[in-house]
């Protein structure tokens, strides 16, 4: 009995043994299988980071230059204003000159 029971404890221990290593296995092999979830999930985020970055860039650029073009037209039609103001300008004293030559015109003819 004390045979079988020495013996049976001995099974017993190297079976606990080989469990304790078998678990220990599925312990690292889980680890490894999350550490490559974890790394594959890491890459995923880190391109769509980049990708994010990407188009906030192209829509920086797009917008700059809709802003640029935009003042280059504001400013075209500012110089058109000067010009027309300028042209306004010159009508306004042929008006000037044109009321001054009536009155005169008027003020002769009193005279006469």
């Amino acid at each position: 009995n004390e045979e079988a029971l020495s013996h049976g404890a001995a099974v017993a221990s190297a079976v606990s043994e080989d469990m304790g290593d078998a678990q220990r296995q599925l312990d690292a092999a889980i680890r490894s299988s999350l550490n490559i979830e974890m790394e594959d999930s890491l890459q995923d985020f880190e391109k769509q980071v980049r990708a994010a970055n990407l188009l906030k860039r192209k829509g920086q650029t797009r917008l700059k230059k809709e802003l640029l073009k935009e003042r280059a037209q504001l400013r075209k039609q500012v110089k058109d204003l000067e010009k027309e103001s300028a042209g306004m300008s010159v009508w306004l004293q042929i008006l000037d000159l044109q009321e001054q030559r009536a009155k005169q015109l008027k003020a002769n003819r009193s005279l006469e």
